[in-house]
């Protein structure tokens, strides 16, 4: 099975930004799309939320469930979800990325992402 093309692009986005202590965010957005996004900044996950339920027993349902070493911080429904990711790997971390923006933001196979680092204010 050949890995997601996808997986590439999020892997080193991830990369440029992974040790600059938070002065460096970086957002991926499915299809282009501005109200879908998963952020990452300084070890944690910020989500676009588009529903009512909460994202502790609603991921893995959805096809994402949090890795191990993961944890929930917050959450509010049609707003956000934030994810503690800082004891897990730089692959861990795209793949779960990768898993949001397809089960949470219906991310398409043929779909891309779209790929933004920004300084942190």
């Amino acid at each position: 099975m050949r890995p997601n093309p996808l997986i590439e692009p999020i892997r080193e986005a991830l990369a440029a930004v992974w040790s600059s202590g938070g002065r460096q965010f970086v957002t991926f957005e499915a299809g282009g799309d501005e109200d879908s996004f998963v952020q990452y900044l300084d070890g944690q996950l910020n989500i676009a939320w588009p529903l009512d339920d909460d994202p502790a027993t609603t991921l893995a349902a959805l096809g994402a469930p949090l890795p191990t070493g993961a944890f929930h911080l917050a959450w509010a429904p049609h707003a956000t979800a934030h994810v503690a990711v800082g004891a897990l790997l730089l692959d861990q971390v795209a793949a779960f990325v990768l898993a949001l923006l397809q089960a949470v933001h219906e991310l398409e196979p043929g779909e891309g992402v779209t790929v933004r680092i920004d300084a942190d204010r």
